[in-house]
Order: structure tokens, then C-alpha cells, then sequence
């Protein structure tokens, strides 16, 4: 075991220091902005992202098959004592479940069994990239390692839990990849939440550098897990997050940076889902104990006071799910719910969202989450297609308030 900890290190630390950056050439997706990039490459990413408006969110991973609430009860090790007291845990059971973000070896078996079966054989990254285009949308966010799921949807050096190594035999970046530089579609990639712990430091700093120098031009990273840095900020050292920051910008100088709603005050738009923020009568976003359920109010004193200063200036983006939970709009569901009752948006609802978040001058991404076997589902497909439709053909003043499903399939 000693030896082969040692050869992942040392395979680890090579990658690391012999990563170079991307050729210089513009990115496709920033055709027409060729005098700002020529000038300043992350002005010219950002100039393009507030123009873009409407994103696809891809949620994937094996937690596909058995939806949120099935991956909970399956990886009950991460469900009852890392998500829920990771706040509280002393250090050294906080730096194994750390760790196990990578290795994997607190999954339950019953988790392992599902994320051994997971396949994802009729994901088709062309299929998905064409409807991105149908529905009028001008980027894709796509999972690399969703907390639900734990597989690595890459090809990584830095974890045995990867869709290359597994049953997948696939790398999901790279198809999407290559997908959306034919299209000129902009590929933002979400990574898991970057903590700074030194049990994770170099392995996260890897991860980062492959998705940065395996895939050609990178639209953006989205980090999640902005609730858990305002939880326990001492696994998030406000240095250490911004070297995080520099490397992206070094590796990929267009490549725009999310921490949903901000860290540091570096970063360079905020990326709330749909229940995260309220908005007061200036119209700017709210946090804290005015707004999202997922952030506690106790906000630490100086990122409240970074937040009101100048992360809510920021440009955002709000992102929400085609999914709910039957009855409850507002419960938003990332993964399909197989057997639940979960209801998909109709494009009355759609519409509906859309309008409200343009008002804001703010981006929206639609996050349609993929079913287990990786394919689209029919009802969104759908939905997206008659929604990219409306909008080719109407302002967003114009668009109607939600409907009901019945009075959407009555029409």
C-alpha cells in the first residue's frame, strides 16, 4: 500500500510541474471579440459571458440511477457524518473524509455497487451539444466530480474513482469537449468544492491542471460547496484559494472563475441556484439570514463584510433544475428521481424563470439532469426545443408567467 500511495505522489507531483498552458489561439466560442482578447483575454471571456444569457446545466454521475435522495441512503457514511457535521468534526475525522473524496474507501458497498455499475452508455455528447444550440443556449456546465456520485468524470491521475479506470472506459470532458469547440459553444467545467486542507492541497491543485490542460479552451471553473466554506472556514485558507484562482488564470487567462456566492473577491461572477439569493428593493442579491437556506446566517464577519462590499456587485448567474419534487416547486432535484413522483418544468415554467432572472441582467443556466443511462430525457428535450423556439422569435418582456402542465398540453 506504502508503495503504490508513493507511486500516485510521485505520478501526481510530475503532472503538476510539467503542465503548460493552452495555446494562445482565441477560443472559437469568442469569435467576434478578437480586439478585447487581443488587449485582455479574461476581459474579452467576461464581455462574452454577460452577452451569452442562457446556459445548459449537465448534472451527471452514478447518483444518476438512483436520484439525490437513493445516493444519500446508499453512501449513508458521507449522508450522516460528513455532510451533516462537517462543521463540528474534530480535525483528523475531517481530514479522512477529506481524503476519501478521493480514494473512496468510506464508501458503503452498497454506494460502491452503484457507482460499479454506472455506465452512462447513451450519453452523446453531439446529441447534447446540438440541443444546447436548439434551445438558444450559448454554454454548457458540466459535472466532474458531483459530492453525489463520487466517479471523476475524467481521465485523473489523482483518483482510482474515475470514468477512464471504471466501468465508463470513457472520458465525459473530453466528448463534451470537442462537442462544443465544434459548435463554438463555451465548456464551464464544475469541480468540486476547494478546500485547501493539506491532506488535499496538491492532489485538488492536479485535478484542476488536467481538466486546465487535457481539454483545449475552458470557458470557466464552477466550484461548489460555497455553504460548507461558510460553514468551517478554516478548511478554505483565503490564500490558498486564491493561488487555486491564479492557476486557472495562468493555465487558461480567458477562463472565468465561480464560487457561487463568493470567497475571496476574486472571483469573477457569482453563480447562486435559484434558491440561494433573495433580492431587496436595490435588486441586488441578498445572503445570510435574509436569503438562501443553505447558507447559515452566521456568514463569517469578514466575508459578510466582503459580500456587501463588493462580491453583490458582481455579475451573476442563476442557475435552476428542470426537476422538482411533485407538488413542491421549490424543491429543485439535480438528479432524476426514478419512481418518486419528480415532475419535469413545462416551457411555461421555463419561460417563466427565464424572464424573471434576464430582468436581473443576469445569466440563466438550466440544469437538465441527465438519466442514469447518460441519455437526455424526452419530456425535457421537449421542453428545451419549443423554449429555444419562443425565444428566437420573442423579446424577454414579452414572455408569459408559468402555467400548469395541464394548461401548457391543452394549447
Amino acid at each position: 500500500m506504502k508503495t503504490l500511495i508513493a507511486s500516485i505522489l510521485l505520478t501526481v507531483t510530475g503532472i503538476a510541474s510539467a503542465a503548460t498552458p493552452v495555446p494562445a489561439a482565441m477560443p472559437g466560442y469568442l469569435k467576434g471579440y478578437e480586439t478585447l482578447w487581443a488587449k485582455d483575454p479574461r476581459a474579452a471571456g467576461m464581455e462574452w459571458f454577460k452577452q451569452a444569457n442562457y446556459g445548459l446545466f449537465l448534472c451527471l454521475s452514478p447518483a444518476s440511477q438512483v436520484g439525490q435522495t437513493g445516493w444519500q441512503r446508499a453512501d449513508s457514511n458521507w449522508a450522516n457524518q460528513w455532510h451533516s457535521k462537517n462543521a463540528t468534526l474534530p480535525q483528523d475525522k475531517h481530514d479522512r473524509y477529506l481524503a476519501d473524496k478521493f480514494d473512496g474507501k468510506l464508501m458503503s458497498p452498497t454506494a460502491e455497487n452503484v457507482l460499479r455499475s454506472f455506465t452512462a452508455e447513451n450519453f452523446d455528447a453531439d446529441k447534447i451539444a446540438d440541443l444546447a444550440v436548439a434551445a438558444g443556449m450559448k454554454y454548457i456546465i458540466f459535472t466532474t466530480q458531483h459530492v453525489l456520485g463520487r466517479m471523476y468524470m475524467f481521465k485523473t491521475e489523482t483518483s482510482p474513482l474515475n470514468s477512464v479506470a471504471l466501468a465508463p472506459k470513457r472520458d465525459f470532458v473530453a466528448e463534451l469537449a470537442k462537442a462544443c469547440q465544434a459548435r463554438n459553444l463555451g465548456l464551464f467545467l464544475y469541480v468540486a468544492t476547494p478546500y485547501t486542507s493539506p491532506v488535499i492541497r496538491e492532489r485538488y491543485r492536479t485535478m484542476l491542471t488536467e481538466l486546465l490542460t487535457q481539454y483545449g479552451p475552458i470557458a470557466g471553473i464552477w466550484f461548489d460547496g460555497i455553504g460548507e466554506a461558510y460553514r468551517r472556514p478554516s478548511a478554505f485558507e483565503p490564500a490558498e484559494v486564491s493561488r487555486l484562482y491564479a492557476l486557472v488564470r495562468k493555465l487558461q487567462p480567458q477562463c472565468l472563475i465561480s464560487f457561487k456566492s463568493g470567497y475571496t473577491g476574486e472571483e469573477d461572477y457569482l453563480a447562486p441556484e435559484w434558491h440561494q439569493c433573495t433580492y431587496g428593493p436595490d435588486g441586488l442579491p441578498r445572503i445570510g439570514k435574509y436569503g438562501p437556506d443553505s447558507v447559515p446566517d452566521n456568514i463569517p464577519a469578514d466575508i459578510f463584510k466582503r459580500w456587501n462590499k463588493t462580491l453583490r456587485y458582481l455579475f451573476a448567474e442563476t442557475s435552476t433544475t428542470m426537476l422538482y419534487q411533485k407538488g413542491y416547486k421549490s424543491a429543485e432535484l439535480w438528479f432524476d428521481q426514478p419512481g418518486t413522483g419528480a415532475e419535469h418544468k413545462t416551457v411555461q415554467d421555463v419561460l417563466a424563470q427565464y424572464k424573471i432572472v434576464r430582468k436581473r441582467n443576469q445569466n440563466f443556466s438550466l440544469n437538465i439532469g441527465l438519466r442514469g443511462d447518460g441519455s437526455i430525457h424526452p419530456d425535457d428535450e421537449r421542453v428545451l426545443r419549443a423554449v429555444g423556439q419562443r425565444l428566437a422569435t420573442q423579446t424577454r418582456m414579452d414572455l408569459p408567467a408559468a402555467s400548469s402542465k395541464k394548461q401548457e398540453e391543452s394549447k
